[in-house]
């Protein structure tokens, strides 16, 4: 055979064992064989196939013939191409019984067949030609599909219908949950910066808290950062205002009617008939009408002496002396229990 023959586009191709040393200078490259058919196999010509197998990676068909006269080649259940998809071999003059059919099934060849040809025996001894459809694992089917749609030039189309949905599910999120509120902006670059600025100016004030109080408010002043705590005042006072005008007269937040409650605790013990009494009920006994203002400002002549008969009255001992707390406002609007 001439040395100067190369066939390179080899797409089908039936050869017979062993191979001939000349062959590789031949065919130097298998890469677009889809068909492969080999006769006359045997165990010792095992390196030789499995050379071949290694050589095709678009191999898709493969039929294995030997002689009758030779038992069952060990080999055959050795060989392994991840491309074949269909493995013929009704030409290998055996029949397979069910454990050499199961050892078959489960060789490295065969594992990713779809489609495997054999003959077999069944339980009467009877010969039969069979064709399996092998059983695909989830991650194969899904390659498979993604091939599928690769080659028909789908997976362009696919990825881009995907974004869409993708988009449509974040702008539809982003309309039912509202946008959380921007970090407020610090004019430091980062917050390591920021914390060891204010480690420096705690470092310089004076240990006293009030001249540490008498400092900062002097800075805030020169900085005019005082104004935003004289409008919050005005806010405040103007919220004040509204609660007032939408609250009842005989319910109120402030600190003397507290101080009050607090002093009916202390009397709880010390005076009949007023256990566990708050400052409604409180004044519900005392005055005939507590919706009427001219009887809860003592105008009222009917009731004018229940102070006396329900509080005076009923002192257990009036030698005891008793101390309770009361609230304090300190200059700085500060409230605490003295």
């Amino acid at each position: 055979i001439s040395s100067h023959i190369h066939l390179t586009n080899i797409d089908y191709l039936c050869i017979k064992l062993p191979v001939n040393d000349q062959f590789w200078s031949i065919v130097p490259t298998l890469n677009r064989l889809g068909s492969l058919a080999v006769s006359s196999h045997a165990d010792t010509y095992h390196s030789q196939l499995q050379d071949l197998l290694n050589h095709e990676h678009n191999l898709h068909y493969l039929c294995i013939h030997h002689d009758a006269s030779l038992p069952i080649q060990m080999s055959l259940f050795k060989y392994a191409n991840t491309s074949v998809r269909q493995l013929n071999l009704t030409d290998y003059n055996r029949y397979y019984n069910e454990e050499e059919c199961i050892k078959l099934s489960h060789s490295p060849l065969c594992i990713q067949c779809e489609l495997l040809s054999i003959m077999v025996t069944n339980r009467e001894n009877k010969p039969l030609t069979l064709s399996y459809l092998m059983a695909l694992s989830g991650a194969e089917r899904a390659r498979r599909y993604r091939e599928k749609k690769k080659s028909a030039g789908l997976h362009k189309l696919i990825k881009q219908r995907d974004r869409e949905l993708n988009l449509r599910k974040f702008r539809s999120k982003s309309k039912s949950n509202p946008a959380r509120p921007s970090p407020p902006v610090s004019s430091f670059s980062t917050k390591q910066s920021k914390s060891k600025a204010l480690n420096r100016v705690l470092n310089a004030l004076p240990v006293n808290k009030d001249k540490q109080f008498e400092l900062i408010k002097e800075i805030a002043v020169g900085l005019n950062i005082v104004k935003l705590q004289k409008q919050f005042e005005r806010n405040q006072q103007s919220l004040s205002t509204d609660i007032k005008k939408t609250t009842s007269y005989n319910l109120c937040l402030c600190v003397h009617h507290e101080n009050i409650s607090l002093l009916l605790q202390a009397l709880d013990k010390h005076v009949r008939g007023i256990k566990s009494i708050d400052l409604n009920s409180f004044i519900k006994l005392l005055v005939c009408d507590d919706s009427q203002e001219l009887c809860m400002f003592s105008n009222c002549n009917l009731y004018s002496n229940n102070f006396k008969m329900k509080i005076q009255d009923e002192i257990i001992d009036s030698s005891v002396i008793i101390e309770w707390s009361l609230w304090s406002t300190s200059k700085e609007g500060k409230s605490s229990l003295v």
